[in-house]
């Protein structure tokens, strides 16, 4: 007979297996309730799993510190106990999930989180950010799916109806856009989560990744962000149609800056 095969959750919590006979599975969990792999353990003795994967998950991130927003869409508070507002028809739904219970229908209204420093990503054409997300429409259509913006302007990223990112920027806060960059060949369609990370590295390169894989690159001109342009959001355009999950904004730090890619992990992000 084999040994006994024991599911456990990453965080290097032990575990036991201690039925005799057979070749049961016993699943554990972290606190944060995320299975992860499964080793195989001998019998009454302590099973120990130390980290898995990259590119999120529920290893310890190193650049936790940096990170300013992070929404599984489970709930209206971020880990960083930033409050998630709805708009008009906005509301966390089982509809649709790309990972965890529930993701966030955007509805005929949005969702909003308020003001804070923490928006301001780019201060200079050298600062590095990395902004990532899922996202799912039933249709295109254009969608403001991320925006740092108000009655001045800062950043802004949409989709704009026809399988490209658009990524908008103002270093003044008018409404002349420094920056205004669209994608080609990304790919998004309609019916399916697509997992979207935009980052800029200290030598003012953008990258635009789907499912961690690098579909445009651009170094702008100005890539500096106006701050202090109000709340951080995401709309609907006149679309009912989006959902979002699994967002994290990474401040000061480019976490892949690779035009090879990255390996991206769907599990949700650590919280350390």
């Amino acid at each position: 007979m084999g040994l006994p095969v024991v599911t456990v959750a990453s965080g290097g919590l032990p575990i036991v297996e201690s039925t005799v006979g057979g070749t049961p599975v016993t699943e554990a969990t972290n606190g944060r309730g995320v299975p992860v792999t499964k080793v195989v353990g001998r019998p009454g003795l302590p099973v120990v799993f130390e980290t898995i994967g990259m590119g999120g998950g529920a290893s310890a991130d190193p650049n936790f510190a940096n990170v300013v927003f992070l929404w599984e869409a489970e709930s209206l508070v971020d880990v960083k106990g930033k409050v998630i507002t709805p708009s008009g028809t906005g509301a966390i739904s089982t509809a649709q999930k790309r990972i965890g219970t529930s993701s966030y229908s955007v509805g005929t209204g949005g969702w909003n989180t308020p003001d804070s420093p923490d928006w301001d990503l780019s201060a200079t054409n050298t600062t590095p950010f990395t902004i990532e997300f899922s996202a799912y429409q039933t249709l295109l259509q254009v969608w403001e799916i991320l925006l740092h913006w108000d009655i001045t302007k800062s950043w802004w990223i949409r989709l704009d109806g026809a399988g490209q990112v658009r990524f908008l920027a103002s270093s003044d806060g008018t409404t002349t856009f420094s920056m205004d960059v669209t994608t080609t060949g990304f790919g998004f369609t309609a019916g399916a989560w697509h997992d979207i990370c935009i980052e800029k590295d200290a030598t003012g390169k953008i990258r635009f990744y789907r499912g961690g894989v690098m579909k445009f690159s651009v170094t702008p001109a100005n890539s500096v962000f106006f701050a202090a342009a109000g709340l951080l959001a995401g709309g609907n355009d006149g679309n009912p149609n989006g959902y979002i999950d699994h967002v994290r904004i990474t401040k000061g730090v480019a976490r892949y800056a690779s035009d090879s890619g990255y390996t991206f992990n769907a599990t949700p992000y650590p919280t350390s």
